[in-house]
């Protein structure tokens, strides 16, 4: 019996059991031989017994054709014993049935199923020995059994030894990381050190030749591999933590008067690439030994290895790609030509706001140098007497009537920050003759984030210094109070504000990548700041990051971004607010979505005592907000309502997404609602996952998601999320691009 238990282990639990090829080869040979061996002698009822049980298991699968012919012969030596030799070969049979069961094959139900279907059969064949050949068998089965539990034995004993160490070396290692991200380089090193030192003194008694048995006992072989590979990878992962550590310890300020420290980014890259590649290694050998048949003790903490590591793999590798092209970038190669576009969210774009000044960087040698810089209506006049043709059909299809080619402040016309950058690009390059090598679209919360790098600046015909404090306010609305529309000291005013940033950020010092990417990242994850390279490698990295400004549906997932695009000529968008409610009903059985999505709509402008350019200019009267609001999903659209009373909608496609406009006129002071009814279908599954982008806006959106199940299916909540009436509901983060998973369980 031990050899048919080892053996039907080593046949159900999985491609490599064991993670010893010899040893599963040797244990499947002598289960096919003690199956063969029993047969000869066992009773013809025990292998009809064998080959029906495969036959219902095997249901539905190519492989019941194997059992039902087992079971004809066994049937056959049923109705006549001992006539035809069947046996062996309909046991055979069954084996093979039992070693493929389909509905099975990933748990121990399989091994199970099997040991029920083949146990009468062998015990039928061993008691139907004679005397002496039955007393032989019997031997080899306790001295087998015996060597298994003393193999066992040996192995648990160790693993039990060593379990301090390694709780003590994964505290370390969690303990180092919560430093790190601190800023406690210093300390994250000591206890990165311990941790390597922990993990490598377990890994050393793991690899002792008294635990090399346990590699041929099934089972046994998974949980002693599962705890020598997380040994090995613990220690390789707290040494480059420690490395990378160190390297944020040493790194030197980022910018000093204007250069960049190129040879210390070269030095630096081969490094972070060790790192990377060192996640890379942990995540594929963590995932080859986990097996179905770990214990919770062992195989939980795998996963959450596992899952830690597979989180931080793919960042590490962007990061080491981007490092690895960052001189190139900066100059190190020939000169390099970027455009800066700060953009105006009090005058909405579906990107975010228009485009209300520029900056022409050139870069050489990692020294920074403005070529050019002013108001994007300042090319206008240019613009117009040129003959550009900007964008594929599908873009001049949907937005060809903002016209970017002769309005330049309307490139941010599409919600996808990459297509505004080239279209951008396209247009700045042909009109100047000179190529640009890559965009940054950076809105006022942006220009705030860099001002606290780079501290207080002054701008030509603006009073006082503009920092981080007073630089959205400035931009979006006190501009227009100080200075009259006609004034030109406000029209320099706007173009000077980005320059005069760019200016200070390229002349001052700033601190090394590590202080730089925490103090951007909020504006990042916002999409206030966003870059775009004309290098389709350099782009394909810089997409896998948060800077990217992508917007595009995903494959299987549902979508939904709600965005407006202001009508009126003005900066009326301040006063703007949309609290959006998004209820969803979900089947994981066929895929069906059923939502609407009301967007409450507020227009908190007065109808006067403010500049025209503020309020005025085509708002009929003065505070009146119209917009174009338009929802991007990818279900199909049963129609909208305004405050109840159905309304025209406009339907086109973007890229392939549907789209579906109103036009919304809201008086001053002001609150209309629009409700968006949708239906249609994503992947079938345990999970709802839905995809939001949100438009940066001066107010930002609050978006609450409400999903629930189908009949027959309860959502469960995550985190972050409350449980009400049945269905799971919670705000979304103010982000460019958030995905929620909602998992569902059968109800009941």
């Amino acid at each position: 019996m031990a050899v048919l238990g080892a053996g039907v282990l080593v046949l159900q639990a999985g491609l490599e059991p064991t993670a010893n090829t010899i040893a599963d080869v040797l244990w499947s040979i002598a289960l096919v031989i003690a199956v063969a061996i029993a047969a000869r002698t066992a009773g013809p009822w025990s292998v009809l017994w064998a080959t029906g049980v495969a036959l219902v298991a095997a249901v539905p699968s190519w492989w019941v054709c194997a059992a039902v012919a087992g079971l004809a012969g066994a049937a056959l030596g049923v109705v006549r014993p001992g006539r035809y030799p069947v046996a062996v070969p309909s046991a055979l049979a069954a084996l093979v049935t039992l070693a493929n069961l389909p509905v099975f094959q990933t748990n121990g139900l399989s091994a199970a199923v099997t040991v029920v279907a083949l146990t009468p059969l062998m015990i039928s064949g061993v008691t139907r020995l004679d005397r002496r050949r039955r007393r032989r068998v019997l031997i080899v089965l306790g001295l087998t059994a015996a060597a298994v539990f003393a193999v066992g034995a040996v192995a648990v004993a160790t693993v039990a030894g060593i379990a301090p160490t390694l709780d003590a070396a994964a505290s370390s290692a969690r303990t180092g990381l919560d430093q790190a991200r601190s800023g406690s380089t210093e300390q994250a090193l000591v206890s990165f050190d311990q941790a390597a030192g922990g993990f490598e003194e377990a890994a050393a008694v793991l690899d002792r030749p008294s635990l090399v048995p346990a590699a041929f006992v099934p089972v046994l072989a998974q949980h002693v591999e599962a705890v020598r590979v997380a040994a090995g990878s613990g220690a390789a992962l707290s040494g480059t933590a420690a490395t990378a550590s160190g390297i944020a310890s040493s790194s030197p300020d980022l910018l000093r008067d204007g250069q960049v420290d190129l040879g210390w980014l070269e030095s630096t890259a081969p490094a972070v690439r060790s790192s990377a590649d060192a996640l890379t290694v942990a995540e594929t050998d963590l995932g080859s030994v986990r097996s179905p048949w770990l214990l919770g003790a062992i195989g939980e903490p795998l996963d959450d290895l596992r899952s830690e590591v597979a989180g931080a793999a793919p960042s590490a590798r962007t990061g080491a790609e981007l490092l690895e092209v960052a001189p190139g970038l900066l100059g190190a190669s020939g000169p390099r030509r970027y455009l800066v576009l700060a953009t105006n969210l009090a005058e909405a774009r579906y990107h975010g706001g228009f485009i209300g000044g520029y900056v022409e960087i050139e870069v050489v040698d990692g020294r920074f140098d403005v070529a050019a810089s002013g108001k994007a209506s300042d090319l206008t006049p240019f613009l117009e007497g040129s003959d550009l043709q900007v964008g594929d059909e599908d873009y001049r299809a949907r937005y060809g009537s903002y016209s970017p080619e002769r309005y330049f402040m309307n490139a941010t016309a599409s919600p996808d920050g990459a297509v505004n950058a080239r279209i951008a690009a396209q247009v700045y390059g042909g009109l100047t003759g000179r190529p640009v090598d890559g965009v940054v679209i950076i809105d006022a919360a942006g220009l705030a984030a860099l001002l606290r790098l780079s501290g207080p600046v002054e701008v030509a015909g603006v009073e006082g210094p503009v920092s981080a404090d007073n630089v959205e306010a400035f931009l979006h609305r006190d501009q227009y109070l100080e200075f009259d529309e006609r004034n030109p000291d406000r029209s320099e005013a706007l173009g000077n504000v980005s320059e005069a940033v760019v200016e200070a950020l390229t002349s001052r010092t700033l601190p090394g990548p590590r202080a730089l990417s925490d103090a951007l990242a909020p504006a990042f994850d916002r999409g206030s700041i966003q870059f775009w390279f004309a290098d389709p490698e350099v782009q394909e990295v810089v997409e896998r990051t948060p800077a990217s400004g992508r917007f595009a549906a995903e494959p299987g997932a549902d979508l939904l971004s709600v965005r407006s695009s202001n009508l009126n000529a003005n900066k009326i968008d301040g006063f703007a607010t949309r609290v959006i409610d998004h209820d969803v009903e979900f089947d994981p059985g066929t895929g069906a979505v059923s939502s609407s999505v009301e967007v409450t709509v507020t227009n908190a402008a007065p109808p006067g005592g403010l500049p025209n350019y503020l309020i005025g200019v085509e708002s009929r009267p003065p505070g009146t907000n119209r917009m174009l609001l338009t929802v991007w999903t990818g279900l199909e659209l049963d129609g909208v309502t305004v405050d109840g009373s159905p309304v025209e909608v406009s339907t086109q496609s973007d890229r392939g997404v549907p789209t579906y406009t109103i036009r919304v006129t809201l008086p001053p002071g002001s609150t209309q609602v629009a409700r968006f009814e949708l239906r249609g279908r994503i992947d079938a599954g345990p999970t709802y996952r839905l995809v939001t982008y949100q438009q940066p806006a001066v107010n930002e959106d609050a978006i609450t998601l409400s999903v629930s199940g189908s009949s027959g299916f309860t959502p469960v909540v995550p985190a972050g999320f409350s449980e009400v009436d049945g269905a799971v509901r919670g705000q979304l983060p103010p982000r460019w691009r958030t995905q929620t998973d909602v998992p569902f369980v059968p109800a009941g």
